[in-house]
């Protein structure tokens, strides 16, 4: 079998006979090689985790039109264009921007968006221990977010995303506002 190097679309003729012969042992056929140009799609920064309920623009850019796609099956949204508007759910969401051109030539950028709700945070209540002891306030935090505790001087650091409590002599109460970081 032959094998194309070529750069350029190129026509083959392809004679085909039978070496014993006869007027009826012949054919002739063309093959049509169309060599693609490539193209890519670049992904503008997005986050990658979001709260449940964020409107968000993704983003991509391309010579060439990009199609939009939900999901590892890749289901088809009906949007062309340089950007998605979506509403974040909770978990994992996948997209894709997609381009390709007549010959073939396809290139994809893939977003990944989590979706968090604020009970995903991982917070206990409450703390329970004896006094004088100190409390970490959230083991499984983040890091990735920013964080503000109050009441600040009854921590080591207000900013912490796992903040220490100092020895606790009574009961208390702390809040924490999260931010999540921005594309």
């Amino acid at each position: 079998n032959p094998i194309f190097t070529g750069t350029s679309n190129t026509t083959y003729i392809v004679n085909v006979s039978d070496p014993l012969g006869g007027p009826n042992c012949r054919t002739t056929d063309t093959v049509e090689v169309i060599i693609g140009t490539a193209v890519t799609v670049t992904p503008e920064a997005a986050p990658d985790t979001a709260c449940v309920g964020t409107a968000l623009t993704l983003m991509a850019s391309s010579d060439a039109t990009i199609n939009w796609f939900s999901g590892e099956d890749r289901t088809d949204l009906n949007v062309s264009g340089d950007q998605l508007d979506i509403t974040v759910v909770r978990g994992e969401q996948v997209y894709f921007a997609v381009v390709s051109e007549p010959g073939g030539c396809t290139d994809t950028a893939r977003f990944e968006i989590t979706g968090i709700l604020i009970e995903d945070l991982g917070l206990q209540s409450p703390l329970t221990g004896c006094i004088g002891e100190t409390f970490d306030l959230l083991p499984n935090a983040n890091p990735n977010f920013t964080y503000q505790w109050a009441p600040a001087n009854l921590l080591e650091d207000a900013t912490a995303a796992n903040p220490r409590t100092i020895p606790m002599e009574q009961d208390a109460t702390f809040s924490v506002t999260v931010t999540l970081p921005e594309a």
